[in-house]
């Protein structure tokens, strides 16, 4: 995979092979688990993407929710 830096200091996939690889429309999500594995995938954006994404990254980092954890 060949990445460009801009001016921006923003990270451009020059070839297209993450956008191949990850399976995850551009208003998808991808979160990667410490151990470099992809812990959760979406396809494509919810309405309202806070609780999915909260959820998600709770399952991959192991972490009781706020109404568990009392």
């Amino acid at each position: 995979m060949t990445t460009t830096r801009t001016p921006e200091n923003m990270w451009i996939d020059a070839t297209g092979a993450w956008a191949a690889q990850r399976e995850a429309g551009p208003d998808g999500a991808v979160p990667i688990r410490p151990d470099q594995h992809v812990g959760w995938r979406s396809m494509t954006g919810p309405p309202d993407p806070g609780p999915v994404l909260e959820r998600a990254l709770r399952y991959i980092l192991r972490r009781p929710s706020e109404k568990t954890a009392k």
